[in-house]
């Protein structure tokens, strides 16, 4: 089962990091190779602080329960607005690498470089950033850039989370949770890493 965080008080901190596969070859004269595999993904850490009693012991029952089960934190972009998307589905099987066909968006919907959204495959969800502009056609079809790879293999018709990305993975860090009998509850931060 899937525990899905509610979004964080405004005074949140959302730190998103990149978990590398690939790596860096140095040869004998100095030069750099990139040694590009699937497998790059993202973590995020997330930094609530002091929350108020009944919010903080809520979060620290999620965060209990996320200890042993995936779990699922939005990924927030402030100030942007997506407006309308439609509804994006990975259009095709067998599709791999950095470039995805998509379509069921918004006639003429613009996707802009920076914005994050998640495939929703069979295998589970993995999250991407977008690494090109791209303007879905007048049948609502694109083809989006991003990074990373695909590490899971999308189906035809598989969901496309534009309008609320998320991350679901792991907790790797649980930080120092706090409760007690206090005004206010303490989470330290805590980062859960996709996989």
């Amino acid at each position: 089962m899937t525990i899905t965080l509610p979004r964080l008080p405004r005074g949140a901190g959302y730190g998103l990091r990149f978990v590398r596969a690939s790596e860096t070859q140095r040869s004998g004269n100095g030069s750099l190779t990139p040694l590009n595999r699937a497998g790059d993904h993202f973590a995020v850490e997330v930094d609530v602080g002091a929350l108020e009693t009944v919010c903080g012991r809520e979060l620290l029952a999620d965060l209990a329960r996320g200890m042993g089960e995936r779990i699922r934190v939005p990924i927030p972009e402030p100030g942007v607005d997506k407006g309308a998307p439609g509804s994006p589905l990975v259009n095709g099987a067998d599709q791999a690498g950095t470039s995805l066909i998509l379509d069921g968006l918004t006639p003429h919907y613009v996707i802009r470089k920076g914005w994050f959204f998640t495939v929703e495959t069979p295998d589970g969800p993995s999250a991407h950033i977008v690494t090109a502009e791209t303007i879905a056609d007048a049948t609502g079809a694109a083809t989006v850039s991003f990074w990373p790879s695909l590490w899971l293999a999308p189906d035809d018709d598989d969901v496309i989370e534009l309008a609320e990305p998320f991350i679901e993975g792991l907790i790797v860090d649980e930080g120092d949770q706090t409760s007690g009998l206090l005004a206010a509850v303490t989470t330290d931060s805590f980062v859960v890493e996709e996989g």
